[in-house]
Formats: structure tokens, sequence, C-alpha cells
């Protein structure tokens, strides 16, 4: 590296690094506070926090990058022409062109990590920030449940603890409305909320009570949706009539050594059950709880390289064109997000060389092309999806078109320093 492009990197590399960490700092401060009753609830820690953050930041540098780079690039190299050093390299007998080798080296090694970045590192980001964040909402339902106060978060249930305590509740009325024309009423001595894999589910633990359904008039009694289980066989209530129906089979079975509550109901009234049980266990759907709280939602984003051609060739086998080209689309869609930083490298050197703009115009001109380039591959995603361009050639296009203008630019800046090529 030459004493010029040593001097152009400290002039560019400045700024950049500002404005790379004002915009990451920016985006994590909307996604934070677009997530505070999330990430500040009752069973969340530091580390946490932390590890969401630092799973996001590949996700929020595919957004950043481009523009801190061209906004270092214009910056940089407008100082220099504010300075009139940019004619002080032309009276040594340097071309204007040669302001372009550093920023489009710079560019061209940027380029390469955004795409390894958006397209091995950002799947595996998000996949784990969605996961953290589901953990996060579980646990802070599992938290909220206070002593003495209905909790209805839960969709299609109510829950009321007389007392609670580290997540463990006593004395427990649990109103479950998931079949209006059954609804479910089930007491117990204690009972918890525990984590169950990595969807919407939690579990509910229940021990020492019963469960009381009222059956629905125009069907036979089914089943009951709490599974108990018991460490001995329980007594029951009422004389049970023949052919009682046995508890559903939701969840996991009884362990070794244990039998199931039997359910008791009175015989002249086969409209209403009750089961008594040891320990009870049912698999439970938070549902709109966790995914309206829940902002890192499953997108296609999160999809690898790998994934996209898994998704593009199962739609081909089915037939599916437009499906396939979607998904084709969100892949190519990715790599000309990266490969933009080539053409910007251009533009923002011949913007920057314009001495009577100044940094305000510099500035101004970093959103510009921004945008200038969203339209652009905005365009070229609706012509792919309606089939009407392929998808290499329609979201690479966009850079053709910004790649060509940058040329331009810098053919007609060399040419006005023309005198001192040599």
């Amino acid at each position: 590296m030459g004493l010029l492009d040593r001097y152009l990197a400290k002039e560019i590399l400045l700024p950049f690094a500002a404005g790379l960490l004002f915009l990451t700092q920016l985006l994590l401060a909307t996604q934070i506070l677009g997530q505070a009753q999330v990430l500040f609830g009752s069973g969340v820690s530091l580390r946490d926090v932390g590890l969401v953050i630092l799973a996001l930041m590949p996700y929020f540098l595919g957004f950043v990058l481009p523009i801190a780079f061209v906004l270092g690039v214009v910056v940089g190299v407008g100082r220099l022409a504010e300075d009139r050093e940019v004619v002080a390299f032309g009276a040594a007998g340097l071309s204007p062109a040669r302001l372009v080798r550093f920023p489009l080296l710079l560019g061209v090694a940027l380029a390469a990590v955004s795409l390894w970045l958006s397209l091995s590192v950002e799947p595996a980001g998000l996949r784990f920030a969605r996961v953290r964040m589901n953990d996060i909402v579980k646990r802070n339902v599992m938290n909220d449940v206070r002593g003495g106060t209905f909790y209805d978060q839960i969709p299609n249930y109510v829950l009321y603890a007389e007392r609670a305590r580290g997540g463990r509740w006593e004395n427990v009325l649990i109103h479950d409305r998931s079949n209006p024309g059954a609804p479910v009423l089930a007491l117990a001595r204690h009972g918890r909320l525990e984590p169950v894999g990595e969807g919407q589910d939690v579990q509910l633990v229940l021990e020492e009570g019963e469960v009381h359904r009222e059956q629905e008039q125009a069907a036979p009694p089914g089943p009951l949706p709490l599974r108990a289980q018991t460490q001995a066989q329980q007594g029951s209530q009422g004389a049970a009539p023949a052919g009682a129906p046995a508890p559903a089979p939701a969840v996991a079975e009884a362990p070794a050594g244990t039998a199931d509550a039997q359910e008791d109901a009175d015989a002249s009234d086969d409209q209403y059950a009750v089961a008594t049980f040891g320990k009870a266990r049912v698999i439970i759907g938070l549902g709109t709880a966790l995914t309206d709280r829940n902002g890192v939602s499953r997108g296609s984003r999160e999809q690898t390289v790998a994934d996209y051609r898994r998704r593009v060739a199962e739609a081909r086998a089915r037939g599916d064109v437009p499906d396939a080209l979607r998904w084709e689309g969100f892949l190519q869609r990715k790599v000309s997000a990266a490969l933009v930083l080539v053409p910007f490298a251009l533009i923002a050197v011949a913007l920057g060389a314009n001495r009577r703009g100044g940094r305000a115009f510099g500035v101004g001109a970093t959103f510009l092309l921004v945008v200038v380039h969203y339209l652009l591959l905005r365009g070229g995603e609706v012509l792919v999806q309606r089939g009407n361009l392929a998808p290499v050639v329609g979201l690479e296009l966009p850079n053709v078109i910004l790649g060509a203008l940058g040329v331009a630019l810098v053919v007609l800046m060399n040419h006005r320093g023309a005198g001192a090529v040599r």
C-alpha cells in the first residue's frame, strides 16, 4: 500500500467506523425499546439481553455496512477536496482516478465480509435470537403469575394462585375454555409452568387436585383435557358410569409404578365429570402470548443457502413456479445487497471529490444513494416475482446500473483533471 493509499485509509476509515458505530447503536436501541416488555421482564438476566444483542448483530450489519461505507468514503474524500488536496495531487502528477484504488479495494473486502455474514452468520444468529426470545417470553409468563391475582395472558386459560413464589404456586385454580362447549375447572394444591422445547409450548404441572368438566350436550362425554398422573391409585368421588372415558393421552405417560387417576361421574347426570389426581401434566400452547411479544419472528432471512435451494427444489417439484422464483429472489437479494458495496465505492469517490458540495452534501448524497439502490432493488424484485426477469438478472440489475453510473462519474472526474494525468 502506497503513501497515498495509507493517507486515504486514515481519512476514510475514521468516519466509516464512526458511522458504523452510530448506526448500529441506533438500530440496537430501536430493537431494545421495541422489545422492552420482554427484555426487561421478570425472568430476564443481563446475560440474556447480551446474547440476544450479539446474535442480532450480523443482521444489523447487513443494513449498516453499505450506509457507513458510503458515508466514510464521501466524507473522507470530501475533506481532501475541501482542503484543495485533490488539486495538489493533480499538481504532483497524480490522476484524480488514482483516488479510486483504496476505496474500491475496501469495498470489495467489505462486500466479501457482508456476503459471508448474510449467507452464513446471519441465519444462525437470527435462529438463536428467536429461540432465546421464546425462552425469555416463557420465563416471563412463568414468573408473571402473582398471588391473589387472576392471570389471563395465556390464550383460553385463566390462572389464579393464592400464593406464588419463585414460579411455584399454592392453592391453584385454572379455568380452561379452549373448548367453549365443555369448559374445565381444575383445582390443585400446588402448580407451576415448565418450558418445553423451542416452540410455543409450556407444560402445566398440577399436584394434588381435581378436575371438573361439564360435557357437551350434543355429543357423548369426551376425554378430559388434563391427563392425571398419580403416585398411587386415587379414590373416586361418586359412582362411575359404565364406559366412562379415560383421560386424553395429550402428554407424557405416568412413570413406572404409578396409575392414572380414574374419572368419576354421577350416574344420574352424565353431563358432568370429576377426576381426582395426584399429579397432572398438560401441554399448553402460548400462541399469541408468545408471537405477539417475540419481535424476532421466523422469516426468510433465517434460511441458509441450503434451505433456499431446498425450498426452490420443492416448489419446482410441485409445479409452483411463482413460489420457486420467490425463494430464489430471497437468496439473490442477499447477494445483491452485499455486492452493491463495489459500485458504491466508485460513486462515493466521485461525489466526495466534488468540493463545492461540502460535508452536508456528502451526508445527503449518501442517503439518497441508498434510497435509489433500494428502489432499484425493489423494482427488480417485483419483476422477478412477476416472472419477467430471472432472479439473477432482476436483482443484480441495480448493481449493474449503479456500477455503470459510478464508472461514468469516475471517467468524468478524471477528464476534468486530464491535465494532471501522466
